[in-house]
Order: C-alpha cells, then sequence, then structure tokens
C-alpha cells in the first residue's frame, strides 16, 4: 500500500512540473465560470478533472515527447500520510498550486515548484462511516471555482474551502451516510453550482445527480438516475435500486446538458426485479438549469452481471458516415465501445473492444439493445441436472448424490454467466488431495443458446454437437 501511495505522489509531482509550465506561487485569482469554458486553451493549467468539459484529458504541448519523456525524474516528493489508502485523485493545477484529494477525502494545496504544504484540510469523516464503503477509503478530486476548492466526502458531504487558505467556508450534508450513501468522485463545478453524484449501490440507495449553489452550498435541483415509480421496475424496487453514479459527468455548455454515467442495478439477483431497470447501466442527459432529465440511454438493461457503467464520457463531433455529429463516446464494462448522439441519446453505432465476448450475442444495429436470452431460476437449476446426468452417462462415471450436487453445482454457475452463447468450458477438476474434491477426469462443457453437452475431449465434442 505504501509503494501505491508513493508512486501516487510522485505520479503528482511528475505531472505538475513535467507536463505543464508552472508560474511562480502568487496572489492567486480567481478561477471562473468562463476559465472553465476557455480550459483548452489554458496550457498551464489542468482546472476540471476532465481537464474540459468535454473530458478529453488533452493539453496541447510538444516539449515533452517520445524521444525525452524517459528523461523525466521527480523533483519531490509530498507524502500525504494517512492511513496510506491510496490515491486516485486527478490534481488540479492553478497558478502555481496543486490541488488534490486524498483517502478519507482530505486536501491539500501543494507548492507546484517545491513540494511545499501550503495548506491542508481534514473533513474529519466520521469512523463508523466505513461500513458503507464500497471499495475503500478513496477520493477522485476536487474541484476550483471562483475563490473556492470543493471536495465531496466518504459521508457523502460537500464542503467549500478557500482555496487560498483551506478555511472552510460551508459544509452541506448530501445524504445521511448511515442510509448507504457515500461519495467518491470529483464534484464538477457548472456555471454557478456544483454538481456531484452517490455511491453505495451496494447498499440499496436510490442513485442522484445533486447541483448546490457554489456561494452557499443550498441544494438548486436533484436528478434521480431511477424514476419514481417507472414501469421498467417491479413495485417499489426502484426505492432502493442502485443506479449510483459515482465517478464525475461531463457537460456541454452549447447544449446545457450535463451527462452522467449510471451504475449497476440492485440487488445483484436479477430475478427480483424483472424488467429493464431504468437508467442504471446507462448514461443520463440533465438539463443544467432545472435538472430535468432530457434523455437516458442503457448499454445493459436489466443488468445482473454488474456492468457498472460509470466511467467519464467523452464528448466529441465527429464525422461519421459523412455527417457530422455530436458524440458521446463510451467504453463500457460489457465489452462494447459507444457512440451515442449526445443531443437526443440515439444510438449511433456499438462495438465489440475485446474478443470473445459471451454474455450477448450482439447489439441490435438500430437501438443498440443487447441481445441475450436469460433463464429463470427453476431453469437454470435444470440446466445444473442436466450437466450432472450428461457428465456421468458420456464419461462413464457411477452418479451418486456428492457428484451430482457437485457438477449440478458447476452447471448453475455456468448457466448464469453464459447466455447461451456457444462457448465451451474447460472443466478442471480439484488436485485430488483438496478438502471435498473430487477425483475425476478433465472435461468440455459446451453451452449453445440452452443445449448443454459435455465431452472428455474437444475433439470428440466437435461429434456430439
Amino acid at each position: 500500500m505504501k509503494l501505491v501511495t508513493k508512486f501516487a505522489v510522485l505520479a503528482a509531482a511528475t505531472f505538475a512540473v513535467g507536463l505543464l509550465y508552472v508560474s511562480p506561487v502568487q496572489a492567486a485569482g480567481p478561477v471562473t465560470y468562463q476559465d472553465l469554458l476557455t480550459s483548452d486553451d489554458d496550457t498551464s493549467s489542468w482546472l476540471q478533472y476532465g481537464r474540459t468539459y468535454d473530458g478529453h484529458r488533452y493539453v496541447r504541448l510538444d516539449q515533452i515527447n517520445r524521444s525525452n519523456v524517459n528523461r523525466l525524474r521527480p523533483v519531490w516528493i509530498f507524502p500525504t500520510g494517512g492511513e496510506n489508502r491510496g490515491l486516485q485523485a486527478t490534481p488540479l493545477v492553478h497558478e502555481g498550486v496543486i490541488y488534490m484529494s486524498a483517502d478519507e477525502s482530505r486536501v491539500f494545496a501543494i507548492d507546484a515548484r517545491t513540494g511545499a504544504k501550503i495548506w491542508a484540510y481534514d473533513p474529519e469523516v466520521a469512523e463508523e462511516a466505513e461500513r458503507v464503503y464500497c471499495c475503500g477509503s478513496q477520493n477522485r478530486g476536487v474541484a476550483l471555482l471562483d475563490d473556492k476548492v470543493f471536495v465531496a466526502t466518504m459521508d457523502a458531504r460537500i464542503v467549500a474551502l478557500n482555496k487560498d487558505t483551506g478555511e472552510e467556508i460551508w459544509d452541506t450534508v448530501v445524504h445521511p451516510w448511515e442510509e448507504g450513501y457515500s461519495i467518491t468522485g470529483a464534484v464538477l463545478a457548472v456555471k454557478d453550482m456544483v454538481l456531484t453524484g452517490i455511491a453505495g449501490g451496494e447498499f440499496g440507495i436510490r442513485g442522484f445527480v445533486k447541483a448546490y449553489d457554489a456561494d452557499t452550498g443550498e441544494l438548486r435541483w436533484t436528478a434521480y438516475a431511477i424514476p419514481e415509480g417507472d414501469d421498467s421496475w417491479p413495485g417499489d424496487t426502484w426505492k432502493d435500486g442502485g443506479g449510483s453514479t459515482w465517478t464525475t459527468g461531463a457537460f456541454d455548455p452549447e447544449l446545457n446538458l450535463v451527462y452522467w454515467h449510471v451504475g449497476n442495478a440492485g440487488p445483484w439477483n436479477c430475478n427480483l426485479r424483472p424488467g429493464d431497470n431504468k437508467w442504471t447501466a446507462g448514461v443520463i442527459a440533465i438539463d443544467a438549469d432545472s435538472g430535468d432529465i432530457v434523455w437516458g440511454f442503457q448499454y445493459t438493461p436489466h443488468d445482473c452481471w454488474d456492468y457498472d457503467s460509470v466511467s467519464t464520457p467523452v464528448l466529441a463531433d465527429i464525422v461519421i458516415d459523412g455527417q457530422m455529429r455530436k458524440t458521446l463516446l463510451h467504453h463500457d464494462k460489457n465489452g462494447y465501445f459507444y457512440a451515442i448522439d449526445r443531443t437526443n441519446g440515439e444510438f449511433i453505432y456499438g462495438k465489440p473492444m475485446v474478443p470473445g465476448l459471451n454474455w450477448a450475442f450482439g447489439l441490435d444495429p438500430v437501438t443498440g439493445r443487447p441481445e441475450f436470452v436469460l433463464l429463470s431460476v427453476a431453469q437454470e437449476e435444470e440446466l445444473g441436472r442436466q450437466a450432472a446426468k450428461q457428465f456421468a452417462e458420456q464419461l462413464g462415471l457411477v452418479e451418486d448424490p456428492e457428484l451430482v450436487a457437485y457438477v449440478e453445482a458447476v452447471g448453475n454457475r455456468l448457466a448464469r454467466h453464459s447466455p447461451r452463447q456457444d462457448v465451451r468450458y474447460r472443466f478442471q477438476v480439484a488436485d485430488q488431495e483438496a478438502p471435498n474434491a473430487f477425483a475425476l477426469p478433465g472435461g468440455w462443457i459446451y453451452i449453445s443458446r440452452g443445449a448443454l453437452a459435455l465431452s472428455n475431449s474437444e475433439a470428440e465434442l466437435a461429434g456430439v454437437i
């Protein structure tokens, strides 16, 4: 853990000093909304999480290039202290000062030339709040607007600090952490507001994006990622259906739309929530002034695989089929890359990013909806029983209760993880001496759209199917 932390600190130092020209620390001016709008032209600063509202994270500099990048060396080390849980934040740079967050939502202002600490802030997150952390005490960054630095905390607060002194200006509770809510993402500053998503998809939350007045901390609007009473959710399951929004969104000033990706549905047992479960495992476009959801698109309707679609969107105007399109680009955990029309949510195209995708047969070329078949619990159990019987018959094994239960369990797991795509699984049996293991020969399990066959060799299996 210490090695990870040191690496992250060194990376922050190299980023600040090596990739950007940083002016000496002086009385820093404010970071205006206009500065954020034109941040792509400012090569001496990194003013927001994605550097620009479109999330490109690209600086047009050429002093450091392929021929000399191997000569980069750290010039200082800044220890963040704490419990050394790692660093995941994107440092911001403004007028010679690095603003960065660390574990436990702590914030630092650092002289970019010397590595000296200018100030530090600890929001003193309640120790009890750790019981609602999904994946450790992480924070992905801060936001700058006017004379303030904003940080969201692990116990679901937003805090505004004076960017020159670190003094607390306001502290607002986003949602009681005791109900399963936490925040790990970087705040997004838009106009005179600061926006945040929420984490806690594993703890029965209802995901949202909230906007707060940057000067006062008062709530402006709430956009729920799961629409109230939506018919894609059975009964009242929408009330605690997950849909966390735990990373940072993007913003199109021309369209006045904020784009935020939405995480997995809950609970993980998807048999308890039949339907598409909007807008989980998808993206929502939000009117920046009203908080109304203008459109939504799901990459994985009825998510049964924990395909948490939360990476920050990338906005780009590109020519597709001879036509200039305003797109939202996204690489999803379901293995597909997507281009969506960000003006209306229309699917443009989707392509596999990796070979061998087997959770779906493909994407509908018009709607982008994945084509897959899910079995009921009873069907999965029957498939497991078929596996046990066929394994015994084809490999000449004697059926006994323990063996049947073992192979049935294997069949059930395969059924749940492969929605009838043509897939071959290598059936490896545990070592004879391992506890509760069976001394069985290896074999091949073949699943094809609901049919199942087994064999002791792939060549023989070819004859079976």
